[in-house]
């Protein structure tokens, strides 16, 4: 519930914020011309996209890598997904490849994403480990990061999370 109600605190400030810099613009035009009403759009609108050049905010783009990739281990490389946390409107998930060699199931790399309605949070994954247990079919996953809760881009509030489990291979659908 409480990610429903930042999402929609997130959005109607968005929105205010657009009916503003529309109201300002219609200002700025009939008191100082169209030429300072257009230098004001272009120059928020430069704000707006410089503010989106984060690179480390696309989901999907940092994977850890377990084991060092052999040509042999590609045939038979398999990837299973678990979630970690599934809320109200979206939830983290972590995805695990891993390959049979030899019959032992080794981990070879993992990722963690969100899924779902994410506005106003960021999911950011800080650290990723899986590795093997005792049992053939069982890998043990631990998974850290942080939550941004975030209005109009700027982060509030930082909360740490950390995610500890096993997941059987067997139960699980791999691809």
């Amino acid at each position: 519930m409480l990610y429903i109600l930042w999402s929609v605190l997130s959005i109607g400030l968005f929105l205010s914020i657009i009916v503003i810099c529309f109201q300002a613009t219609r200002l700025i035009r009939e008191k100082l011309g169209v030429f300072a009403a257009i230098l004001f759009v272009a120059g928020s609108l430069s704000f707006i996209s410089w503010s989106n050049r984060d690179e480390e905010k696309e989901p999907g783009t940092k994977s850890w890598e377990f084991t060092p990739h052999d040509p042999e281990v590609f045939n038979t490389t398999r990837w299973t997904q678990i979630v970690l946390q599934n809320n109200s409107v979206s939830k983290y998930q972590l995805h695990i490849t891993y390959a049979q060699v030899e019959q032992q199931n080794i981990p070879l790399s993992a990722w963690s994403n969100t899924e779902g309605f994410i506005s106003g949070t960021d999911w950011v994954p800080s650290y990723v480990n899986v590795s093997r247990t005792d049992d053939n079919s069982v890998l043990h996953y631990e998974v850290h990061g942080s939550v941004k809760w975030q209005l109009l881009g700027i982060t509030i509030y930082s909360q740490l999370k950390k995610f500890s489990g096993n997941v059987n291979l067997k139960a699980q659908p791999t691809y």
